[in-house]
């Protein structure tokens, strides 16, 4: 029984030398903790930013939004009508840096520095499509809010007009082919019915939006935003070859009559001309020189009195001119 006393004494003590040596570590590292050593490098928040740095970077950010902008705008045209605030943001960015004094280095860094001048020649490749697509009749009056940077602009009145005819005949032709399709499917028949109602049905907003739109370019004077050019083009086609609307059923008979006259008119005026009119007889003279060499050949001699004759009057004639 001692020697098994004595061998809980012994494992007794091994685990109170553990403890010890896991309390003391503990305690050790806390109070010796080692820092941890970052590698990132810190930023001087004190550090001035460079402003032609950030000028550059919103030039940037605002010519990718207008691209985006403008290559999701292509098909159909939407670019003056949907691209209004990427633009106006990029242009008065470049403005800023051609006459804000506080930019001249900004301005001699980025457009004269190089003989490439890439950001000129990106502005300028903006000012020619936005020029070219006439899109300033779009959008009049475009301010920005230097504080949120929000663009306002307001639309023409043409331009609003001719939108809200376009759209009510757009909802026309929508609302007729559904319900005329609906029909369709109901009577099991061709759409071709559907199709002339439509036409019917939708022609004076067709009539009306074509005649709104030959007027614009009389009172805008600018030329027409070519946003509006796109939707009345693409209503023409569809009017005309997809539903075939514009077939003209009148008589004809007036007009083929009116053709034949008018082909007619030169054969008669001629007829008439050759049967009323009267001839002219041009009176053909001799020349001195002949009769000269016939006397001098001596093979005439009836026709010399003639001669002498006509030669005296002529020899009368010119010198009365020489007189006068």
């Amino acid at each position: 029984m001692a020697w098994k006393s004595k061998r809980c004494i012994r494992q007794n003590m091994i685990f109170q030398i553990i403890i010890s040596i896991c309390v003391y570590k503990d305690i050790y590292c806390q109070l010796y903790k080692t820092p941890v050593i970052s590698t990132t490098p810190q930023v001087n928040q004190t550090e001035l930013i460079d402003p032609c740095e950030t000028f550059f970077n919103e030039y940037m950010k605002a010519v990718n939004n207008f691209t985006h902008c403008e290559l999701f705008s292509a098909k159909p045209f939407r670019l003056c009508t949907s691209c209004v605030e990427q633009y106006s943001k990029a242009h008065a960015i470049f403005s800023d840096l051609i006459n804000d004094p506080s930019l001249s280095d900004c301005n001699t860094k980025y457009m004269k520095s190089d003989s490439i001048q890439i950001i000129p020649t990106v502005q300028n490749n903006i000012e020619v499509l936005w020029t070219k697509a006439a899109c300033a009749g779009c959008s009049s009056d475009v301010t920005i809010n230097s504080t949120t940077e929000t663009v306002t602009y307001t639309v023409p009145d043409d331009v609003s007009m001719f939108l809200n005819l376009y759209h009510n005949l757009t909802l026309c032709l929508n609302l007729t082919y559904m319900k005329g399709h609906f029909d369709m499917l109901k009577d099991d028949d061709d759409d071709s019915g559907n199709v002339s109602t439509m036409c019917a049905i939708c022609k004076t907003m067709y009539e009306s939006l074509n005649d709104f739109f030959n007027n614009m370019d009389d009172r805008t004077g600018n030329g027409i935003c070519m946003d509006v050019v796109d939707m009345m083009n693409y209503t023409r086609v569809v009017w005309s070859m997809a539903l075939n609307c514009s077939q003209r059923s009148g008589d004809f008979r007036p007009v083929v009559a009116i053709t034949c006259v008018v082909a007619a008119l030169p054969f008669f005026f001629y007829l008439s001309l050759k049967l009323t009119g009267k001839e002219g007889l041009k009176k053909l003279y001799r020349q001195k020189r002949l009769d000269m060499g016939t006397s001098l050949d001596g093979s005439s001699s009836s026709s010399q009195p003639a001669t002498r004759g006509r030669n005296s009057v002529t020899h009368r004639t010119l010198r009365l001119s020489t007189l006068t």
